[in-house]
């Protein structure tokens, strides 16, 4: 708490904390936080108007939260959707036409559960409550990484992966384990499917967007995670769209893309004319089709 006291201007990327209070008859300590934010869980099924871009600000603002908890040697832990807050912008609602909502910014909140990973030495009790955190279990296996399903060791890394899952599920409106959201085995069992390009679940999240888990996985466990190649595939999207200009974020497709589009563009199309569709019908598609393309008549060059 005393890094944040000291460093106000640094910390705009979290919720102001108004005041602590603390209850000693229930032994339990109460943190009052800016009034102005509302929870991005309470938004999130939003119905009566349309935010705009949500997804967008969420992935922007949520990056460099955990940022630059990371660079000072901090890792969350326990993300979740309730994590985070959000005020929006009156101004530009009172001029849009069809009365859209703006998010203005996104903060963190929740910072009780935080591990320090380093300049413990100073405090043995920091040092110790980091180290059993470092190694317990999650509070919760919705947002979790796959890796802690696997008994793995916390790490930075870790955050993004939360990050990931949250904005699948502003995406998609719900996670796959939300119908046994308290079974770790079918949760663990979703994660690991989640990693294929040919995810029947996934229905808007972009593809570029979803190929972020590839490269999550990817990453060091033991250095402080390099977020270039998701900031990419962010604001190459946001230019797809016409959200964004900068022509430095140009990205080719990937085999991951590529599969994607290829098993979304078939599944639309058996759904549109109303034909049965699953993975294993997708399977045998592609088949037909390298069959195909072994038998088709080589052509004679014309000299």
């Amino acid at each position: 708490m005393s890094f944040f006291k000291s460093e106000p201007e640094k910390c705009k990327v979290f919720l102001s904390i108004i005041d602590i209070v603390i209850a000693d008859s229930i032994r339990t300590n109460f943190v009052v936080l800016d009034g102005t934010f509302i929870n991005l869980a309470e938004v999130f099924n939003m119905k009566d108007q349309e935010i705009v871009d949500r997804e967008h600000v969420f992935l922007k603002h949520s990056l460099r939260a955990i940022k630059f908890l990371h660079k000072n040697g901090f890792i969350h832990g326990n993300l979740s959707i309730t994590s985070f807050w959000l005020k929006f912008n009156p101004k530009k609602e009172a001029i849009s036409i069809h009365h859209y909502k703006y998010i203005e910014e996104i903060l963190l909140a929740d910072l009780e559960y935080c591990i320090k990973i380093k300049d413990n030495a100073d405090n043995s009790e920091i040092k110790k409550i980091s180290e059993q955190r470092m190694l317990s279990k999650p509070k919760s296996y919705k947002y979790c990484a796959l890796g802690l399903h696997k008994g793995e060791k916390m790490c930075m890394k870790f955050d993004f992966e939360s990050i990931y899952y949250i904005l699948v599920e502003l995406y998609e409106k719900k996670l796959p384990w939300d119908k046994f959201c308290d079974d770790e085995t079918l949760i663990r069992r979703e994660k690991e499917r989640m990693r294929s390009p040919t995810y029947d679940f996934f229905r808007n999240i972009p593809e570029h967007l979803a190929e972020i888990i590839c490269f999550i996985d990817k990453k060091s466990p033991d250095k402080v995670p390099d977020t270039e190649d998701i900031k990419k595939r962010f604001y190459h999207y946001l230019k797809k769209k016409s959200f964004y200009d900068e022509d430095n974020y140009i990205l080719g497709d990937s085999d991951y893309t590529r599969a994607a589009e290829h098993y979304r563009l078939i599944r639309k199309r058996r759904e549109e004319s109303k034909e049965p569709f699953s993975n294993s019908i997708y399977e045998e598609i592609i088949g037909e089709d390298k069959k195909q393309k072994k038998v088709l008549p080589i052509k004679q060059l014309k000299i």
